[in-house]
């Protein structure tokens, strides 16, 4: 049996527990501060993620819908999203994904965001970077439910944007520039992919260099500099060393999240206080006076954006998005997700039947090779430094008879409940797709010979019912 948890995070948990069914009546602000010197509050109290890209601010609210304010918000689409429960906003364009895990889009490229056949489902987080071409986006990168990320778009100066390690299929975070792509793994370490941060002399700087042994909780990168934030609280930082955006001050410690603007880095402390550096020549990156009780920053290519909530930055997670009931063949893989918001970073553990998974402590819960023993109840609770709240009970139900063994001949033994016609099926992909042979009457025991496939071996049935 093969179960795998992603979105893996690494931190302390109290005994505090708070449930799910319990009301979390809570308030938020959303204050945007950039390179004019004007600070805004966007009016926004619902908020549960935030995300800046060039000249706008697209918020994600607790009901699924997407607000974006600023300069882009003009070319519209976002007033359309329903029930998404993650956005990431580049430049000219944003994309999301909904409670169904499908891949949304908004902005003034958001009609020319058709990718090629890559697998675009199963989608649990998406990044965005900064940049256009002359008639569409940049380039997009998406992380599916199985761990492996997808990118697709515009390749910056051939920099090897979807040049995606193959053993990378354990990622658990992304995070999208215009020549360099980065992700945390499962285990916490971080894993690159590009040619590193173009200078103004067409020369390539090194990428970031990652020291033995670092764990990270967060990572973010722009066109000119990377920054990674440890499980020890501490922020690494490389790249163009250009207005000093690479230059970390002695107050960013117990950092729980960082966030690279195209020449500025913004940090969030695990006591809810932003910490900017960098670019500061039109006086409008500092961190506004008296910000407080922040529990998510992102900074963009104009400016910076912080979801302000005093109490929940000393309060347990709170889940806006609950993992979802599925049904799964036999065979097959399926999964479950959570989508919290609070005080980051926040550690998992998943449940089936009231019991605790082993190994399953990660944001989502992939499990392969889908068998009868994995149909039931499942939840999951969400942790962090203040507390934990169980998720609603979501159930997996189970499709079709998975045969004892699978047999790689042209012949399978059949069994099934007598009076009870079932579907036979075949795959000859190992079990990625499946090709219907036929209906056959359930038996105690009985021989199909598959005469279409007589010249092939690795062969695996199931029945269906």
């Amino acid at each position: 049996m093969k179960i795998r948890s992603l979105f893996a995070v690494f931190f302390a948990i109290s005994s505090l527990f708070v449930s799910s069914n319990a009301m979390f009546a809570f308030e938020t602000r959303v204050i945007e501060w950039g390179q004019d010197g004007q600070i805004t509050d966007l009016k926004i109290n619902d908020a549960v993620a935030v995300s800046s890209g060039q000249m706008s601010v697209a918020v994600l609210r607790r009901n699924g819908k997407v607000t974006v304010s600023g300069y882009w918000a003009t070319w519209g689409g976002s007033e359309e999203l329903r029930d998404i429960v993650a956005i990431a906003s580049g430049e000219l364009v944003g994309i999301a994904v909904d409670k169904n895990q499908n891949l949304r889009s908004w902005g003034m490229y958001r009609d020319k965001l058709n990718p090629p056949d890559l697998a675009l489902h199963d989608i649990v987080a998406v990044a965005a970077d900064n940049s256009t071409g002359f008639n569409g986006p940049g380039h997009q990168l998406v992380l599916r439910a199985d761990g492996r990320p997808i990118a697709w778009g515009l390749n910056w100066f051939y920099t090897d944007l979807y040049n995606i390690p193959t053993d990378l299929v354990d990622a658990i975070a992304i995070s999208a520039s215009f020549y360099y792509n980065m992700a945390i793994r499962r285990n916490g370490e971080f894993v690159q992919w590009g040619k590193g941060w173009y200078v103004f002399d067409d020369s390539f700087v090194s990428t970031l260099p990652p020291p033995q042994n670092l764990k990270v909780v967060s990572v973010s990168n722009n066109s000119n500099h990377a920054l990674a934030a440890t499980t020890e609280g501490n922020v690494v930082a490389c790249g163009n060393l250009y207005n000093g955006v690479c230059n970390v001050p002695p107050n960013a410690k117990n950092i729980v999240m960082v966030s690279a603007g195209t020449d500025f880095s913004v940090a969030l402390t695990e006591s809810g206080e932003v910490i900017t550096w960098g670019n500061d020549k039109w006086g409008g990156f500092k961190t506004p006076a008296g910000l407080k009780g922040a529990i998510a920053i992102s900074a963009g290519r104009d400016s910076c954006a912080a979801i302000i909530c005093e109490e929940l930055a000393s309060a347990a997670p709170y889940i806006y998005a609950q993992p979802g009931s599925r049904t799964a063949e036999m065979g097959q893989s399926t999964y479950f997700v959570v989508y919290p918001t609070g005080m980051p970073p926040f550690s998992y553990q998943w449940y089936r039947n009231n019991t605790k998974i082993a190994g399953a402590k990660s944001q989502v819960l992939y499990i392969e090779n889908v068998r009868p023993e994995h149909a039931g109840e499942y939840k999951v609770e969400v942790a962090n430094k203040h507390g934990a709240m169980m998720s609603e009970p979501a159930t997996l139900n189970t499709k079709g008879i998975l045969l004892d063994s699978p047999v790689y001949v042209p012949c399978t033994l059949v069994f099934g409940e007598p009076g009870v016609n079932y579907m036979l099926q075949v795959s000859t992909d190992n079990g990625i797709t499946w090709k219907n042979l036929g209906t056959v009457p359930g038996t105690p025991y009985s021989w199909y010979y598959d005469y279409s496939n007589i010249d092939k071996y690795n062969l695996l049935y199931r029945l269906v019912k």
